[in-house]
Parts: structure tokens; sequence; C-alpha cells
């Protein structure tokens, strides 16, 4: 809303209605109710959105017309997320003939410049040193290195997956433990002040071991 002010275009109102005509309305993740409409999708942190496939098999109905687009961008989570497959190509072999599988290239250098893929998905991968050689000027690479470790640098900024097969609590794990709080959740109010009241709530737990400058129950 700020970056459009900065170009006099004021975005206000839900759903927002552009100059254009267009209009945009903002769903959630719940697979019942992502399914209202009918339009161009645009569905953002989709390796972070817990039971994806579900989600996407209702939500990509909106853009079924030929002449609507479906849009999916995010940052990387682990390989074993339920989005993973949908990037890889996995989900488009199941249940395919051998001839018709595909094998596709996820390499950095082979999806930098953007490639329409064999399974019809138009992949790009743009790292933070991608956004420096094309002119951005808001980053501190070396900076960045000394922030955070080899591993982080590789996850949070140069798009690799996690491979968190052998972790404690795996993503796939946690993520079947979660549920639609807006649903299950009758005492919460997400909109409230406080959305628990005047109730006790666990803040955060973490049981890894801990570091010099951690706060872990390790």
């Amino acid at each position: 809303i700020d970056f459009a002010k900065e170009v006099e275009v004021e975005l206000k109102g839900d759903p927002m209605v552009l100059p254009n005509g267009a209009t945009l309305y903002f769903l959630g993740t719940n697979a019942r109710t992502a399914q209202s409409y009918h339009g161009n999708l645009y569905l953002d942190e989709y390796f972070w959105i817990p039971k994806f496939q579900e989600l996407r098999k209702v939500a990509s109905g909106m853009a079924i017309h030929k002449k609507w687009r479906q849009t999916y961008f995010s940052t990387p989570s682990s390989l074993t997320h339920s989005a993973y497959p949908f990037w890889s190509g996995a989900l488009f072999n199941r249940g395919r003939n051998k001839a018709d599988k595909v094998d596709i290239d996820l390499s950095h250098s082979n999806l930098a410049p953007g490639l329409l893929c064999a399974d019809g998905q138009y992949r790009q991968i743009v790292t933070v040193e991608d956004a420096v050689r094309g002119g951005c000027n808001l980053f501190d690479l070396d900076q960045l290195r000394m922030e955070y470790s080899p591993d982080e640098y590789q996850n949070l900024l140069m798009c690799e997956f996690v491979d968190d097969l052998a972790s404690v609590f795996p993503l796939s794990e946690l993520q079947a433990c979660m549920v639609d709080s807006w649903e299950v959740w009758t005492d919460f109010h997400a909109l409230a002040l406080r959305p628990f009241g005047w109730r006790e709530v666990w803040i955060g737990y973490d049981p890894a071991k801990g570091t010099q400058n951690g706060d872990s129950a390790g």
C-alpha cells in the first residue's frame, strides 16, 4: 500500500479495486473456503502452507479457465514439505506412464533465467546474489554472510531447501500437529486485542540444546 502511494495510487477497501477495474480478493489457506471466486490466482509462501496439495487442488479451480493464470511464489522450506513434489515435478509424474514422466533440472544455473519446463510450469529461482547482480543495492552481502551461518545463508538467501529427514522434528511431522485455529479454537479470537482474553498462554518452547546466545530449554 505504501509503495502504491509513492506512484500516487491509493489502495483501500476489502476487496481492493484498482484504477484499471481489477479487483483483489485476499483469501486464507483453508481449502474449504479458498474456492469462492474466479480469476488469476496468486499464492504466496506456498512452501510453508500446511496441506498444500489439498489447498492447491481446490484453489486452482478459481483459475481453471484458459484466460486465467496461476502464480506460485515462496521462500524455500524443507524437502519433506507437501509442496516440494509440485515444485520438483514429482506430483506431475504421479500416475503417469513412464514415457510421459518428466525429469526437471532444478539447479540454480538452469532456472535462474526462468524456464518453461516439460510439465507446463514456468519456474525461476532468484537469489539475493541474483538481485544484487541485477542492480538491487539494498543488501550488504558480506554483512549477511557474517550474520548467518553457511547453512542459514543458503536456505534463507540462496533458495536452497533444508533436508530435515534426519531432524528430531521434521517439518512434515510438525505440520501434521497443526490445526485451523479459526475453526477449531472456539475460545480464540484472532482479531481481538487479547485473543485469549486474560488467560495464561505459552509464549514458546525450544527443546533443542542451547547456544551461547540461545534461549532453549536444552
